[in-house]
C-alpha cells in the first residue's frame, strides 16, 4: 500500500512538474494552454499509466521489452546530464549564495515537517514522506538547460541536495517512525 500512494505522490509531482513547473522554467515562454498543458510527454505518460492500470491492460512483450528498457533509464540518464552539468557548474559560488540554501532548507526539512505536521503518521504516510523528503529531481536541471535558465545553479542546487538528503531524509524518515 506504500508503493501505491508513493507513485499517487510521483504521479501528481509529474503533473506539476509538467504544467506548473513547465511554465515557471520557461519564464512565460510557454502558456497556460491546454494543448501544452495536457500534451506534453509527463501528462501523458501519467494518463497512459493510468488507463493501462485500472483497465488491468498487460502490455504485449514486443511492447513491454523496449518500455522496460526505457523504464531501466529512468534514474542513470538524468544522473548523466545533471553530471555533465555539473561538471560545468562552479558548486563554491553556488555555496554562497543565500537562496540555494533556502531552497535546500525548503525541499529537505520545511516540506516534509509540513507534512508530518497535517497528517496521520501510519505506514501510508512514511511511505509518502519518503517521496516528500527526497532531494529536487534531474528534471530541473533538464528544464533550465531547455529552457535557457541558470544551468549552473540548477545542477549545483540538484547535486547539493542529494549530498545533504544523506542527512535530512534518514532524520525526517526516523521522526515520523517514532511519532507512528
Amino acid at each position: 500500500i506504500g508503493i501505491f500512494y508513493g507513485s499517487a505522490y510521483v504521479t501528481v509531482f509529474t503533473l506539476c512538474s509538467w504544467t506548473y513547473g513547465l511554465m515557471q522554467m520557461s519564464g512565460g515562454r510557454v502558456k497556460a494552454s491546454a494543448k501544452t498543458l495536457l500534451l506534453n510527454p509527463g501528462v501523458i505518460s501519467v494518463v497512459v499509466a493510468m488507463a493501462l492500470y485500472f483497465a488491468s491492460i498487460s502490455l504485449p512483450e514486443v511492447i513491454l521489452a523496449p518500455v522496460t528498457y526505457l523504464s531501466q533509464l529512468n534514474t542513470p540518464l538524468p544522473m548523466v546530464i545533471v553530471g555533465y552539468q555539473l561538471s560545468q557548474a562552479n558548486l563554491l559560488s553556488a555555496l554562497r549564495g543565500r537562496d540555494i540554501w533556502l531552497a535546500i532548507f525548503l525541499r529537505l526539512i520545511a516540506m516534509p515537517l509540513m507534512f508530518l505536521l497535517r497528517h496521520a503518521v501510519h505506514a501510508v504516510s512514511v511511505a509518502v514522506l519518503c517521496a516528500a523528503a527526497a532531494p529536487c529531481a534531474a528534471l530541473l536541471s533538464i528544464f533550465a538547460t531547455r529552457y535557457e535558465g541558470d544551468k549552473s545553479l540548477a545542477s549545483s542546487l540538484v547535486a547539493l541536495e542529494t549530498l545533504l538528503s544523506a542527512l535530512t531524509m534518514p532524520a525526517m524518515i526516523g521522526l515520523a517512525v517514532a511519532l507512528c
